[in-house]
């Protein structure tokens, strides 16, 4: 906890308990060092690991954290659902208005999916395609959930306010 115990100790003295206490004080400087190094490093390491988990896109998580979840929900065996979504036409988008559109379309579906489910519950697996874990309460809810997201792509698909890109929806499987 970067304590100075011996460094506060102001023992000046030319003898053998002099020598010890200089000794023990750059000691206890070299730890604190040691330790804010290794501090940081973790915390570059958690950086680095949300960073390798987190579609860069939509910023929900990514392929590699839905398998790293699924690997520990058949370890723990916890009542939970899954609810797959795909984005229609995703494909004439991209045609029609370019990728840069297409990207504006992934990530509307994106925020309309965590608006209902929890974020740390979303993945997104594929271009066009996303995976909600269902867990705890959101499990418990899932058919009122899924209705309420389907709700919301049907009232964006109809929204002629906006964009024809902005009005992206998708089809739900749970």
């Amino acid at each position: 906890n970067n304590s100075n115990v011996f460094s506060e100790l102001k023992i000046k003295r030319n003898d053998e308990i002099g020598v010890l206490a200089d000794s023990m004080a750059l000691m206890e400087k070299d730890i604190n060092s040691y330790i804010r190094d290794l501090t940081s490093a973790r915390e570059q390491a958690n950086k680095m690991n949300l960073a390798a988990n987190t579609d860069a896109l939509t910023k929900v998580f990514n392929k590699r954290a839905f398998n790293q979840k699924a690997i520990q929900l058949d370890d723990d065996k916890p009542p939970y659902g899954i609810a797959m979504i795909d984005i229609n036409d995703l494909k004439g988008t991209n045609d029609n208005y370019g990728h840069e559109k297409g990207d504006i379309s992934i990530m509307t579906i994106s925020r309309l999916i965590c608006s209902v489910f929890n974020p740390s519950a979303v993945y997104r697996v594929g271009g066009d395609e996303f995976i909600v874990v269902l867990e705890g309460e959101e499990y418990e809810k899932r058919d009122e959930l899924v209705r309420k997201l389907s709700d919301l792509f049907k009232a964006n698909r109809m929204n002629e306010s906006l964009e024809p890109w902005e009005r992206a929806w998708a089809a739900i499987i749970s």
